[in-house]
């Protein structure tokens, strides 16, 4: 990694010049662009990533949510009760296992989500458009074997914790 012209080659790297600096102002660069959408539904970052979770059906369960919204469990926890008083999810009992719950997005939810997607899709089309297509395509491509990478270096901790 290249270093920041005023600083030593042997110190660490200026925050916003470090791999972690670089992805989280992408991200706020990204969340620019979507807060005010959330805002409009009366979302935070958190609930919005909880109720695609569960619209997306990949998950119906607490744990599974967590790890698709990259959360905690306890907060997935409380944003989950948050939801289902705002009538955008339902949970019910696993007929299966009577311990687990599953977790429903609402016709409601579901309305507001293909609302967003238009929305959402605009702001991609922008950003292909600007930054190139191609060079976006390959980005997230990257960014997704990166994540990959990283993951299986830490392979051996413990991630129950954290999604």
């Amino acid at each position: 990694m290249k270093t920041h012209p005023m600083q030593p080659a042997d110190k660490p790297p200026i925050f916003s010049m470090s791999i972690a600096g670089t992805l989280l102002a992408a991200r706020e660069a990204v969340m620019a662009d979507l807060r005010p959408h959330l805002k409009k539904n009366d979302f935070t970052e958190a609930q919005w990533r909880v109720l695609r979770a569960v619209a997306e059906g990949n998950c119906n369960d607490q744990r599974s949510v967590a790890r698709a919204a990259l959360l905690h469990p306890p907060s997935v926890t409380r944003i989950l009760k948050e939801l289902a008083q705002r009538g955008l999810v339902e949970r019910g009992t696993n007929e299966t296992d009577g311990r687990r719950q599953i977790i429903v997005a609402t016709a409601r939810a579901r309305a507001i989500l293909d609302e967003a997607t238009e929305t959402n899709r605009e702001i991609v089309r922008r950003y292909r458009a600007t930054f190139g297509a191609e060079r976006f395509d390959r980005m997230v491509s990257e960014l997704r074997d990166f994540t990959a990478t990283v993951r299986s270096l830490g392979a051996d901790r413990q991630d129950d914790d954290i999604a």
